[in-house]
C-alpha cells in the first residue's frame, strides 16, 4: 500500500476509482470510489454533529505516526484490511471510497467511517475495534453533504 506523509491512501480498482476528484456524487473530503484513507485527526466527534463534522474528513489528512497501526490502542481499523473489514461489517458495499478517522467519540476513543458510492456519502462512528461480525457501531448511519 502506497504510505505518503499525508496519511495511507489506497486507491481501488476499476474505472475511475483512483482519481483524486472522487467518483460521482463524491462529497469534498471524502475518498474517491473504491480507495481506503486511514488518517488521525484527534477530533471529538458526537452524535448531534457527526454528518457535519464528517464532511470535510480528508480534506487535510493528518498521518499516522510510524507503525501508530501496530499499536493496541488503535486497533484493526488502524490498517487498510482493518477498515474495509469493518466497513463490511456495517454493510458498506466493497467498492465504496472509504475514508477512517482514529479519532474520539463523545469523549472516548473511536473512529469515524465516511463511504462515498455513486449515490450518496455516509458516515458512522464505531468502536476501535469494528470488525467482521462485530461492527461496534457507536452512531450511523447519518448522510454527510
Amino acid at each position: 500500500a502506497p504510505v505518503s506523509s499525508r496519511g495511507i491512501v489506497v486507491p481501488g480498482t476499476g474505472a475511475g476509482s483512483a482519481s483524486s476528484a472522487g467518483g460521482a456524487g463524491a462529497v469534498p473530503g471524502s475518498g474517491p470510489v473504491g480507495s481506503t484513507s486511514i488518517q488521525h485527526t484527534g477530533r471529538d466527534y458526537t452524535a448531534s454533529t457527526l454528518a457535519r463534522d464528517a464532511r470535510g474528513l480528508g480534506d487535510d489528512i493528518a498521518p499516522l505516526a510510524p507503525l501508530a497501526a501496530e499499536s493496541p490502542a488503535v486497533g484493526p481499523l488502524g490498517t487498510v484490511t482493518g477498515a474495509r473489514d469493518c466497513a463490511a461489517a456495517l454493510g458498506i458495499p466493497a467498492d465504496a471510497g472509504l475514508v477512517v478517522d482514529l479519532a474520539r467519540f463523545e469523549g472516548r476513543p473511536a473512529a469515524v467511517l465516511v463511504a462515498t458510492t455513486p449515490d450518496h456519502t455516509v458516515a458512522y462512528a464505531v468502536t476501535r475495534t469494528c470488525a467482521t461480525g462485530a461492527p461496534g457501531r457507536l452512531a450511523g448511519p447519518v448522510t454527510v453533504g
